[in-house]
Formats: structure tokens, C-alpha cells, sequence
């Protein structure tokens, strides 16, 4: 049997009888001659004082960690004697070393052959991040060091979505492959990678995502949409001359098509202008009646609204 490096070689089962003979091969190609062959066989003991650390979860990839995750590691008497007075080190860390939790944990006494569970809480909510958990355990007289210790990783590949609503959009937490959306608990849509959907309706809106990197899916806390509230597109509104001077002319953006209430006001509140249009959008406005001073023009229709500060 070929060893590369190691120096080592464990029976296949407990029991296993055989003869064993070695020949190393150096890193120039020489061969050493071969050890005398020896009779071993494979045998194993129970030590009388032995505390190890069993297991430790969560562990591996998951959809469900949370931001109060918990943590178990189990500490158990693999021997056959009582043991007293066992210490219990662990730590929490982020994939940048960055330290969740740490401590230590003291177990008065432990039977042979029981466990005892130590519970921790941390935050495991941040999509695609491994988190590092370690423990170790000291014992006196423990006598099987190499199960003292544990570390394992768990990685979040779940998803964490949410939704808010920017005027006759909703915009769902961005980052994932795939986004499905629904009104009042119907399908209404999917739009792949996009995050965000526009509406028309009022309802109970919620979004399922799925993560990037396996198929982990998740459904967001619903959102009640009860007001369309009014996009914003005043950077989009053209206007001049301003400062203003016998006639205005507005150039309305595209998204102004069909009816449309465009109104002039001064800076209290007071319409001194006000007229709903259909298809233009174009439009001229006679002002040589209006005083000098400052106005506030707004142009809105269903989804979307316009202002733009005015002088004269």
C-alpha cells in the first residue's frame, strides 16, 4: 500500500491481525530497504477520566440562521469515572475575526457516558457569512486530550428580505436571483433579478426571494399598500424662461402621458392657477397677469407629480 507521506497506517477494523513491513522511498528516488516485518494487532481502550467536547451546532451550510441563533455544544463523559469540575472555553467570530461571543462555562460534574448541553444565542442573519464557533475543555486528570477541543463553521445561505414602497414602486431587499411577488396572497408576477415592482393597486403586497448561491427561498412580512403615494419626477420637468415672463412653456416628462391637473400657487398655499390637460405635453401658460414674486408650479396626474420653484 503507497503512503505518500504519511508515516502511519491504521487498520481498517478493531481486532485487525496482520503482519507489517515498511520501505521508504526519499524525495531523490532511493529506496531504503524494508523493515523487518512485525505481528500488530489493532486493539483499543476506554480511558478511565475522559471529558470530550461530543458535538457542536449549527454547523454546515443553512437557509434558517437567524440574528438569534442558537448554539448548542455538548460536553460528554467518554469515560468511565465521574468527572468533577470541568472548564468549558468557547468563541463566536465572524469570517473578518470579528469576535460575537466568548467566554467560559464550568460543569460541576458529569456521569460516565452523559452529556450536558451548553446553550449560547449570537447573530447569524447576514446572508453569505461563515461564522467560526470553538470550544475546548479542560479536566483534571482527563486523560485523551485530542477530543478536548471542536471548531466548526456554519454558513448563511439564507435569505433576508423586505419590502418598502417608494411612490408607485416597491422595492424588495436587492441582491438575489430571483424575486416572485404577490397581492393579497395571488401571484401576480415574477421579475427575475429586478427588486422592484411597479403597481397600480392598493393591497397587501409580499415578495418571495431566492438566494444566489443554492435554492434557498424566503417570503417577506407582508407590506399594506392603502395610499398610492405620488412619485417624485421633479428633475425630469422642464420649464422656462424662469426667471418667468408673459408666457411660461412646459415641457412635461413621459411619464405625465394622459391627464394631467397642473397648477401655480404662491408660497402660502393660494392656487392662482389651476387646469387639468389631457394628451399634451407641451404646454404654454399665460403668467403676464401674476404679480413679481416667487410661485410654486406642480404638475400631477395618477401615479406620478412635478414641482418646480418659480420667479417673476
Amino acid at each position: 500500500m503507497l503512503l505518500n507521506t504519511t508515516n502511519f497506517l491504521l487498520p481498517a477494523t478493531i481486532g485487525e491481525s496482520g503482519w507489517y513491513a515498511v520501505r521508504a522511498l526519499g524525495t531523490n528516488g532511493a529506496t531504503s530497504r524494508r523493515t523487518n516485518a512485525q505481528n500488530f494487532t489493532y486493539t483499543t481502550s476506554v480511558c478511565t477520566t475522559d471529558a470530550s467536547i461530543s458535538s457542536i451546532s449549527p454547523s454546515g451550510n443553512s437557509c434558517n440562521l437567524t440574528e438569534n441563533q442558537q448554539i448548542r455544544i455538548v460536553v460528554k463523559n467518554e469515560g468511565t469515572t465521574l468527572i468533577t469540575n470541568i472548564n468549558v472555553s468557547y468563541e463566536v467570530k465572524k469570517s473578518d475575526n470579528t469576535i460575537l461571543l466568548n467566554g467560559t462555562r464550568n460543569i460541576v460534574s458529569l456521569a460516565p457516558n452523559a452529556t450536558e448541553n451548553i446553550d449560547l444565542t449570537a447573530d447569524f442573519s447576514i446572508s453569505e457569512e461563515t461564522y467560526t464557533i470553538s470550544a475546548s475543555l479542560t479536566a483534571t486528570g482527563d486523560q485523551n486530550a485530542a477530543n478536548n477541543q471542536r471548531t466548526t463553521t456554519a454558513k448563511n445561505i439564507g435569505v433576508n428580505v423586505s419590502l418598502t414602497q417608494n411612490g408607485t414602486k416597491l422595492v424588495a431587499t436587492a441582491g438575489y436571483r430571483n424575486y416572485r411577488w404577490f397581492r393579497d396572497d395571488v401571484f401576480i408576477g415574477t421579475t427575475n433579478s429586478v427588486n422592484e415592482l411597479d403597481i397600480n393597486q392598493t393591497g397587501t403586497y409580499k415578495v418571495e426571494a431566492q438566494s444566489i448561491s443554492s435554492t434557498c427561498k424566503k417570503m417577506s412580512e407582508p407590506l399594506v399598500v392603502s395610499i398610492l403615494a405620488l412619485e417624485d419626477i421633479s428633475n425630469e420637468l422642464v420649464v422656462y424662461p424662469n426667471p418667468m415672463q408673459n408666457r411660461l412653456q412646459i415641457d412635461l416628462p413621459k411619464q405625465m402621458q394622459g391627464s394631467k391637473v397642473v397648477a401655480i400657487t404662491d408660497l402660502s398655499g393660494k392656487i392662482l392657477y389651476k387646469h387639468t390637460y389631457n394628451q399634451e405635453n407641451q404646454l404654454e401658460i399665460a403668467v403676464d397677469k401674476l404679480p413679481k414674486g416667487m410661485y410654486l408650479l406642480e404638475v400631477k396626474n395618477e401615479y406620478y407629480k412635478a414641482v418646480r420653484k418659480l420667479m417673476k
